[in-house]
């Protein structure tokens, strides 16, 4: 029982008779769906756009481990109007009450890094259905501006998450070369956990503005090299 458990690890992670290992080094663009309407504070179509690099080492024709980078940044300006301003659910006050009118930014940066497996079954050469799974971390910012940067307010949180999904590899070029051109689009769902923002500058029981969580349908599309 246990050589044949090893004999299918080995098979699954060595090169196969039928090709090398193919790595590969990709550009993304990707996207998610947010279901949380807290998000709607930074998009009114509820879209979570990013953009990044992607890497791959190939084991096997089919079976690949990634890693990824993405970076989203989304901003908006309101004008309160009057003294306060209550974000609804993202629970920041400020007190300005000296003004009528008061303008205030928010922005939020997210830095994800991500590893995963990709699983390839090639129908052509130059056509690869594949499906993957990826954990993934991400470092959240929620920047809370009233025009003087003195004032601002930075609170950060870290979410954890896993994706799955499925895409098509379309690769160009001759495949005695040492590399090809490709491009891939790929969907899923992704699943995180909750952030959680706490102000940079409180102690361990400060105020929080609340909870965002990113979940959702995610499409992501690249180009690049396969060598």
């Amino acid at each position: 029982m246990l050589g044949t458990v090893l004999t299918t690890m080995m098979m699954l992670v060595a090169p196969s008779h039928g090709g090398e290992g193919i790595h590969e080094v990709s550009i993304e663009g990707a996207g998610i769906s947010v279901l949380d309407p807290s998000w709607e504070m930074f998009s009114n179509d509820g879209f979570y756009s990013k953009n990044g690099l992607r890497a791959g080492y190939g084991f096997n024709e089919n079976l690949t481990i990634l890693g990824g980078w993405r970076r989203g940044a989304r901003d908006v300006s309101v004008n309160s109007g009057y003294g306060g301003y209550d974000y609804d659910e993202y629970y920041y006050y400020g007190d300005y009450s000296d003004s009528t009118d008061q303008s205030m930014s928010l922005d939020f940066v997210g830095n994800e890094f991500s590893v995963g497996a990709k699983y390839a079954i090639p129908v052509k050469s130059w056509l690869q259905p594949y499906g993957i799974i990826q954990t993934m971390g991400t470092l959240g910012r929620i920047r809370v501006g009233t025009g003087d940067e003195d004032d601002d307010r930075h609170f950060y949180s870290f979410a954890p998450g896993a994706a799955l999904g499925g895409g098509v590899d379309v690769v160009f070029g001759r495949a005695d070369r040492f590399f090809q051109y490709a491009t891939y689009l790929e969907g899923g769902y992704t699943h995180m956990i909750s952030f959680k923002f706490d102000d940079e500058a409180a102690s361990g029981d400060g105020p929080s503005i609340g909870k965002l969580s990113l979940n959702g349908s995610y499409i992501n599309w690249g180009v690049g090299l396969r060598f």
